[in-house]
């Protein structure tokens, strides 16, 4: 599935003339080019939850649209520290733990967007 994510940031990007500006919206995370943008980094949430954060994933886990920013958040950290211990907290945590500060905000503001 990184693979897949990587091919479509690349042609994605593969038109853009400044490279620089790649650079300031993109970090690469495990060999994999990542945006940083909020919906960049929902998209690995979305392979389970759905683009609007309206799907149990694999109907196990709990519809996130609307959520608290700061729910998402403390939920974030609690996947990465292990302390939440849900059906799919593995499968979670190898999304989440190489996420920055920034980042886990960015994605929690984005998801309590969702509706």
């Amino acid at each position: 599935m990184k693979y897949i994510l990587f091919t479509i940031l690349l042609v994605a990007f593969s038109g853009c003339s400044n490279n620089e500006n790649i650079e300031e919206t993109n970090t690469i995370k495990e060999n994999v080019l990542v945006d940083v943008s909020s919906p960049g980094i929902y998209s690995m949430c979305a392979e389970c939850h759905g683009t609007d954060g309206k799907n149990r994933a694999f109907g196990r886990s709990k519809v996130i649209a609307g959520w608290d920013a700061s729910r998402v958040e403390k939920s974030i950290y609690a996947i990465i520290n292990g302390t939440y211990k849900g059906p799919m907290s593995g499968i979670m945590r190898t999304r989440v733990q190489n996420l920055s500060d920034e980042e886990i905000k960015e994605v929690s503001i984005y998801v309590s967007k969702l509706k």
